[in-house]
């Protein structure tokens, strides 16, 4: 057989690495091959290969569980254990508690990957060196300021639980951490401080990147014009209202998502929005969803707009023709329709 068929055999039975031919199982080249996608097959590897340093370096590369596979005195080994996080940091996971609360270890593998704050002792969440490290290796930074905040939560299938220092709070409110992770991760800024919230370089930084996180910037941010059109640029979701002028200057869709009640109750100002993107109607006011020159707008434009009228214009002839020949799905929108009346509508 070759190496696909054996590790297939393998996958499908493990018992056959007790009870079989255990050649291929010290096999560096096979055991390369198969710990590339099944990490948990390297617990049946001969004892040379859990004890030579240069192959279990490049074995991990591809696989941070073989870590847990190896000889004890070699997982107590600092030097060896810094180059192994230096190769793989999520190596973290699996190392002796020593390990973990080993600042210089813990330094190494959060700047190779920053997901490796997940296995810190929970003393290195309020460390700004290491959050900053972080932060800058890694794409979830939303996770971490999250994290900084919630004392519990779920990473795939491990339940991972902290109990959080007030010095966690601090870091939250660091513009140095939040600023580095909302380039990484625009979604962090709705885990910063109320004061970063207000910075307008950090809000800049993050709606460049998703123009959608405009939503967790501060009232007086969301009413810069520059930060507006940075984010209707990056999401068709995301436009705070200015005024009638200046929604008559977006090129891109509008929206009233994240509008003030006040905003999503003029008139004036729905019309100009459902005019460029008609499906912002599900956020106007119930009173302009039963407004018909609102609702007429909003389904010549599109005609799932219906969807969102009140229950009355859903029942208007008027506008349902207008809506089904903008688009014939919005039948299925029609209030009181039945399915075999919609399908009998052309």
């Amino acid at each position: 057989m070759n190496e696909e068929d054996i590790l297939n055999e393998i996958v499908a039975n493990p018992f056959i690495t007790e009870e079989g031919d255990e050649r291929y199982l010290t096999d560096k080249d096979f055991m390369l091959y198969a710990c590339k996608n099944h990490g948990w097959i390297f617990e049946y590897a001969g004892v040379e290969l859990k004890t030579d340093k240069e192959f279990l370096l490049e074995i991990m590369k591809h696989s941070s569980s073989c870590f847990r596979w190896i000889s004890r005195a070699l997982k107590r080994d600092k030097q060896f254990v810094l180059k192994a996080v230096k190769t793989n940091g999520l190596i973290l996971e699996h190392t002796l508690k020593k390990s973990k609360m080993d600042r210089e270890i813990v330094f190494e593998a959060v700047k190779e990957n920053g997901n490796a704050l997940l296995f810190v002792h929970k003393k290195f969440l309020s460390d700004r060196e290491i959050v900053l490290e972080a932060v800058k290796n890694t794409i979830s930074s939303s996770y971490f300021l999250a994290n900084l905040s919630c004392p519990s939560v779920t990473v795939s299938y491990v339940k991972y639980t902290q109990s959080l220092s007030v010095a966690c709070e601090k870091l939250r409110a660091d513009r140095d951490i939040v600023l580095e992770a909302v380039k990484s991760d625009a979604c962090a800024l709705e885990y910063a401080s109320d004061e970063l919230r207000d910075d307008i370089e950090v809000v800049f930084e993050a709606v460049k990147k998703d123009g959608s996180t405009l939503e967790y910037a501060s009232d007086r941010l969301k009413a810069n014009k520059e930060l507006i059109l940075k984010a209707s640029k990056t999401t068709e979701t995301s436009v705070e209202p200015l005024g009638h002028e200046f929604l008559k200057d977006l090129r891109d869709a509008c929206s009233l998502k994240y509008a003030s009640e006040h905003m999503r109750a003029d008139k004036k100002i729905v019309l100009a929005a459902v005019s460029k993107n008609a499906i912002v109607l599900q956020y106007a006011s119930e009173e302009l969803k039963a407004d018909k020159e609102v609702v007429l707008k909003a389904v010549k434009n599109n005609g799932l707009a219906l969807q969102y009228a009140s229950e009355t214009l859903r029942a208007d002839k008027n506008i349902i023709d207008i809506a089904v020949k903008n688009n014939i799905l919005a039948k299925r929108f029609i209030f009181g329709m039945s399915p075999i009346l919609a399908k009998k509508i052309k």
